[in-house]
């Protein structure tokens, strides 16, 4: 779920017709369930996986040793966890 934490807003008229308005934020998201647990296969339309961080490496490894990957395109050990994210925003401009 993404969380507004802070929110800033400044506007400054400049006459009667100009103003300058600025604004500034602070977002936070946390890792829903699905990109930590996700566990889909569709052996149908190609075969393909969608897993979340926590079941990736697991879940990996048990395909390999079925014989189901050809290939790997990332390598599945330089997953780390998924952390929350944080995003800073900054908007300037005129306005009349």
């Amino acid at each position: 779920m993404a969380r507004s934490l802070a929110r800033n807003f400044l506007r400054y008229e400049l006459n009667d017709k100009v103003a300058f308005k600025i604004s500034g934020g602070v977002g936070f998201k946390a890792p829903d369930f699905r990109q930590l647990y996700f566990n889909f296969n569709n052996s149908a339309a190609g075969g393909y996986s969608v897993l979340g961080t926590e079941v990736a490496v697991p879940r990996l490894a048990e395909l390999d040793a079925a014989g189901q990957i050809e290939a790997y395109l990332y390598d599945p050990a330089l997953l780390g966890d998924l952390k929350a994210e944080r995003s800073y925003s900054i908007n300037a401009g005129f306005a009349n």
